[in-house]
């Protein structure tokens, strides 16, 4: 607890805190602050909001310092001898949460903190604005803004300001503008609130009416729409813009509105032309404007609805269509005449605006379920109702004359096609409104029909779904329309699939060239993007779908198989062959729901009625039609498998191909195979081996269990594959860990293996995407997650050992040499990254004991399994133990040691590895194959930094069996294990934790492995 001391000025100083409470009432204009400093934290205790008072921070004060290290002065100044300067004191200087030694640094020694309207006074705020902290930051902010704000509210009282000058802090303001600009976009977001709070009294009072530093207004600008800033930021940001533009200046006194919407209108288009104008750069066009940029838009109307002032602008439907259908020519803050790009960028701004306007309100008026799709509420108030339905009115009456205007504009009919799904189902069904429906539904289905954008595509698919749904009188329209759509799609691919592959540079009447192979492409692309938003087969599918599926397999196929032969249209076949299992996936999708959907309506009826008998007599009735249907799904998803696997049992022919990355068959090629391991991802999360124990026999006849196959497939694209690249990551990375977590009771351990082996890489996200995957699998089964371990160590283990250097021949030049050197250290680096591998998936286990309770009795075989298999000896072709190949697996005790750790703790789990430790040694060394020189070496480097890890000082100090009975006694010292060398690896591996001892292949690269030698030999 740090004391406070408390003095006035010429009072005595052992006058009592009742007395100086006492004597600070009786003050005309003045109100003692009491403080406390407790734990670190300043904190005021007690303040008459009628009176102000200054107070000022020191290290000591007039007539002596303080009396101890934990006394801090709070010196007073006389009241009297200052009322000729100002009556009105501030106090907003020392924030919360200040440190007592950061309290005696604020200022140099013998400074005081004052704040009265002086630059003699004001000047210290320049220190305070570039202090370290944060917290004194925004104090000296506060404490600028203060004086304006107090002015500010006494003027909205009708009271007398008193003396307060803002002028007087004029000089100061502008010159600390720049500091105060750059708090703006401080490191600590606390800072930029109140920086554009002082911004703005400054713009207000006109102090910044001649600054023209246009870099700086910028940046000031920019914060309203900045994506890193606060709300609250952006809210004081659009306010500093909305100073500056001319269409919200204040009328004058005589001046009389004519056209109200006009004015609002006016201020609308003011707020797009600066925002077209903030967002476009040199270099931007209409074509080029990201709409990413453009959803800027999108804060400046939540910043207007939070301002009481504007907020009616965005709910003012008629005024923002006039705006856009105006087209008035875009201005600049400074209200000069922007140039051509900028003024058609603000024709998308306007567009986002009404777009962001209509969420914004439809998700606070509307239904809470509205714009999720779920069911509507029936509690509604007739007010929020009222003003959804006029907000639907005025968007569908003028949405038609909107898409005829922006015909040609892709990215003007992208948020087009997103407003009627905004529009609620009771107006679609008023009579004076049916002719505008029906010229919105048919501009969207000829737009769907037509476009060749995806993002358009989406939005149109969305809308129609929108009006086809619900029970409104013009749903049956709509669902024409969409029957219409897909009738027409199905003709188009069913056409294009026939046409003939030709090598031939000139193509024929009914063989593939590039027209027709991108009209295929686009047609399944529009038909993929229906079917996924849509149940169209279902409802507005004509003919045999398994039909349909099966053509449109073949035409892939056909299209894989001949990707390596001349004159193929490769850069439009990818589109085809990508969007073909697309399309197969969203029909198994819809089909295996419809099972699922049919079994919860079977259960929840029969937990509702007692029809045990009525129900067993309509499930023998539907036996021979559930049959058909798990056929059918069954025949689907396996076209479908079929089809994913010629894609990624595609091969390049010859290195030269390989070596082509940017040739048109490595793009088919990464196209095709990245589209086939993302299919097959959700193929085994729909069809999830977990469903062969439904209680539906449809269901289980539906589960994907035979995917060996397909894995093996699988597992070698994902280890070809940069796994740097971001797209891996979120790609191939991501599809595979979703389906593991999904199917994680029936996992493939050398799958699960696959994922875990990136945790140590180059790319950080694949890295954290692992740990994430690491944690799931570890609360769901943490036996099998030790499994996967394991084969994940195993299979880079495996890799590492197929990757040694070439030998050298006998008579080597010194480029091979050099070669050689090379590759050994690459090899010694990919060994070291094992072990990086193992130590980072040991640690995820746990951070001082396992998180999962249920792996401490698997640890130890885990571990046991680890050293079975270093000992273990490779098969030959004839199945026997490869004698050149003895040993080579020593090193993999490396890879199992960091899992040591987890056992060190546990006595029976420690000697149960230190007896399988010396029963493999024992067996090791009686073998056949075993030499000294050779494999003694090896064992000694790999094998006593291994058990010495939880060997007890006994066996630290005891010689190694050296078994008499195969090589008789050990004669020599130089034949036994030093203790002591032992204990110093030991040493160097504790400091270096689980990572690679420095030096631990110095003994074995002369050696080198058994098999190596040999081949020497």
């Amino acid at each position: 607890m740090v004391e406070i001391v408390v003095r006035l000025k010429g009072v005595p100083e052992t006058t009592s805190l009742d007395e100086l409470r006492k004597m600070a009432a009786h003050a005309p204009c003045t109100t003692l602050i009491l403080c406390s400093l407790d734990s670190g934290h300043l904190s005021i205790g007690e303040q008459r909001q009628e009176k102000k008072c200054l107070f000022l921070l020191t290290n000591g004060r007039t007539g002596g310092p303080a009396s101890s290290e934990n006394e801090v002065v709070v010196e007073v100044l006389d009241f009297y001898s200052q009322l000729e300067h100002s009556q009105d004191f501030f106090l907003p200087m020392v924030g919360e949460q200040r440190q007592e030694k950061k309290l005696r640094s604020l200022l140099p020694n013998g400074t005081h903190v004052c704040l009265f309207l002086a630059d003699k006074y004001l000047k210290y705020f320049d220190r305070m604005l570039s202090d370290l902290s944060p917290t004194v930051r925004v104090a000296a902010l506060a404490g600028l803004t203060l004086p304006f704000q107090t002015v500010e509210q006494r003027s909205f009282n009708n009271s007398d300001n008193g003396s307060i000058d803002l002028q007087q802090m004029q000089n100061v303001c502008m010159k600390f503008l720049p500091r105060v600009a750059d708090c703006c976009i401080d490191i600590n977001a606390s800072v930029h609130a109140p920086a554009m709070k002082l911004l703005l009294c400054l713009l207000k009072e006109g102090f910044l009416d001649e600054f023209e530093d246009e870099q700086v207004w910028d940046q000031i600008n920019f914060c309203a729409i900045s994506p890193t800033a606060s709300v609250e930021m952006r809210k004081n940001a659009l306010e500093f813009v909305i100073e500056q533009l001319e269409a919200f200046d204040d009328l004058e006194d005589n001046e009389v509105v004519v056209d109200e919407e006009r004015t609002v209108v006016a201020k609308i288009d003011a707020i797009a032309s600066w925002v077209a104008h903030a967002i476009t750069g040199e270099k931007t066009t209409v074509a080029n404007a990201k709409l990413a940029q453009v959803s800027f838009a999108d804060y400046v109307v939540q910043s207007l609805r939070s301002i009481d002032e504007h907020s009616s602008i965005t709910t003012n439907w008629s005024a923002q269509l006039r705006a856009i259908n105006e087209h008035s020519v875009a201005t600049t803050t400074s209200n000069t005449t922007a140039d051509k790009k900028t003024d058609a960028v603000k024709q998308l701004v306007l567009m986002r605006m009404l777009m962001a306007s209509v969420k914004e309100e439809v998700g606070s008026v509307g239904d809470a379920d509205f714009l999720t799709g779920g069911k509507k509420s029936k509690a509604k108030k007739n007010k929020t109702n009222t003003s959804h339905e006029k907000l639907s009115i005025e968007l569908l009456k003028a949405l038609p004359a909107l898409f005829v205007k922006f015909s040609g504009d892709s990215k003007m009919l992208q948020q087009l096609a997103s407003l009627p799904r905004y529009l609620i189902h009771s107006v679609f069904s008023l009579p004076q409104r049916k002719a505008d429906f029906t010229k919105v539904l048919k501009e969207i289905r000829e737009l769907y029909v037509k476009s060749t954008e995806e993002a358009v595509l989406t939005q149109c698919a969305m809308s129609l779904a929108h009006m086809a749904g619900g029970s409104h009188a013009r749903a049956v329209d709509a669902s024409k329309q969409m029957m219409s759509i897909v009738e027409t799609l199905k003709g188009k691919i069913s056409d294009l699939a026939a046409f003939k592959l030709s090598n031939g540079k000139k193509k024929k009447k009914g063989e593939v060239d590039a027209d027709s192979e991108f009209a295929l492409g686009l047609a399944l692309t529009q038909f993929r993007i229906l079917a996924k938003r849509v149940d169209i087969f279902d409802k507005f599918f004509d003919g045999d779908v398994e039909e349909f599926v099966t053509t449109i397999k073949e035409c892939a196929e056909k299209r894989i198989e001949k990707c390596k032969d001349s004159n193929q249209t490769l850069e439009e076949s990818k589109v085809v062959v990508k969007e073909a299992m697309n399309v197969n996936l969203a029909i198994l999708a819809w089909k295996v729901t419809t099972l699922h959907a049919g079994e919860d309506d079977k259960m929840a009826e029969e937990a509702n009625e007692d029809l045990m008998g009525d129900v067993a007599g309509a499930d023998d009735e539907n036996d021979a039609d559930a049959g058909d249907q798990a056929s059918a799904i069954v025949s689907i998803r396996d076209h479908l498998v079929e089809l994913c696997t010629d894609a990624l049992e595609l091969k390049a022919d010859g290195e030269a191909w390989e070596e082509d990355t940017t040739s048109e068959f490595a793009i088919f090629k990464a196209t095709v195979q990245k589209a086939a391991c993302e299919s097959v991802s959700d193929v085994r999360s729909i069809c999830a081996k977990g469903l062969k124990n439904a209680a539906n026999s449809t269901l289980r006849a539906v589960a994907f269990t035979d995917d060996s196959k397909l894995l093996t497939c699988l597992t070698k694209y994902v280890k070809s594959l940069d796994k740097s690249s971001k797209a891996f990551t979120n790609g191939p990375l991501l599809a595979i860990a979703r389906d593991l977590v999904a199917n994680w009771d029936v996992v493939n351990r050398r799958e699960a293996g696959v994922v875990l082996s990136n945790i140590n890489g180059s790319n950080p996200a694949a890295s954290k995407l692992v740990s994430a995957f690491i944690k799931i699998a570890k609360n769901k089964d943490g036996v099998k997650l030790l499994e996967a371990h394991m084969a994940s160590l195993r299979s880079t283990y495996e890799d590492w050992q197929n990757t040694q250097p070439e030998d050298l021949p006998e008579k080597p030049t010194e480029e091979e040499v050099e070669r050689y050197t090379e590759e050994e250290h690459e090899h010694e680096d990919k060994y070291n990254a094992i072990r990086t591998q193992a130590s980072k998936l040991s640690s995820s286990l746990g951070v001082t004991k396992l998180s999962n309770p249920k792996m401490s009795p698997a640890m130890v075989g885990f571990v046991r399994e680890g050293l079975r298999y270093a000992f273990s000896c490779p098969k030959n072709d004839a199945g026997e133990d490869d004698q050149e190949q003895f040993g080579d697996r020593l090193s993999f005790l490396g890879a199992v040691k960091p899992y040591l750790s987890w056992i060190k703790k546990e006595v029976g789990g420690k000697r149960e590895i230190e007896g399988e430790y010396e029963s493999r040694e024992r067996e090791f060394r009686s073998s056949l194959f075993f030499q000294e020189d050779v494999h003694g070496e090896i064992l000694k480097a790999f094998g006593d930094d291994f058990i010495n890890t939880i060997v007890t000082k006994k066996r630290k100090e005891a010689p190694v069996d050296t078994h008499e009975d195969v090589f008789g006694p050990a004669d020599t010292e130089s034949e036994k294990p030093s203790s002591k060398a032992s204990s110093s690896m030991l040493s160097i591996a504790e400091e270096k934790g689980d990572e690679v001892v420095d030096g631990m292949f110095d003994g074995v690269k002369e050696k080198g492995s058994e098999s190596k030698r040999r081949k020497k030999q």
